[in-house]
């Protein structure tokens, strides 16, 4: 070590880098806290509240197709609708309409056992689950905080899916406050100025 250097020093300069680090772990563990409540709850929430009689006239097509495919009759459907299936003259009919990529998920999971309206949606429950989470690695990589990016995926995702529910405002309100408030503290510890919380946020 270089003749003249404090020891004092140098633990004054490494010790708010160690808190900033300490901040920043327990600031990802609270937003991987919260991702588990929400998730948790919300997908018990709709396994509990499902009710086959609910599927709408498109999701009957999709799981149609998923039979068929998982039947071996190729991409079809016994839902005759269009004026191409009826020119086709029998049953199953060409699926022309819809893409495969979703009855084709339908059939992988319903080849396990599983009733394929309950297949249908289950894969539809593993997407909704995940979209959150692409939105919050997207704002993860662009540099946002944890908290800033929990709060602004899960109130986009909702928004997305109830863009006129009256919860919006109210959930973009209680989420935002949740990682100004992480902000805050981080201005009160020492770790930021206001001016890069306040840039941040606009950000």
């Amino acid at each position: 070590m270089r003749a003249g250097v404090p020891l004092d020093g140098i633990a004054g300069r490494v010790g708010p880098a160690r808190g900033g680090e300490r901040a920043a772990a327990g600031s990802a563990r609270l937003a991987r806290g919260l991702w588990v409540l929400v998730l948790g709850v919300s997908l018990v929430g709709l396994v509990a509240l499902y009710d086959r009689s609910f599927i709408s006239i498109d999701g009957a097509f999709y799981v149609s197709a998923a039979q068929n495919l998982a039947s071996g009759h190729g991409f079809a459907t016994s839902i005759i609708w269009n004026e191409e299936q009826y020119r086709a003259g029998g049953m199953p009919a060409p699926q022309t309409v819809f893409p495969p990529g979703y009855p084709l998920l339908i059939a992988v999971v319903s080849r396990l056992g599983v009733d394929p309206p309950y297949a249908a949606f289950l894969v539809a429950l593993l997407a909704f689950g995940a979209i959150p989470l692409v939105i919050y690695d997207i704002l993860r990589a662009a540099g946002h905080p944890p908290l800033r990016a929990f709060a602004v995926s899960v109130s986009w995702t909702y928004q997305l899916r109830h863009p006129h529910s009256r919860l919006v405002i109210p959930l973009w309100v209680m989420l935002l406050s949740l990682a100004t408030s992480q902000g805050i503290l981080r201005v009160v510890s020492g770790d930021h100025f206001p001016t890069d919380v306040i840039v941040g946020a606009v950000v």
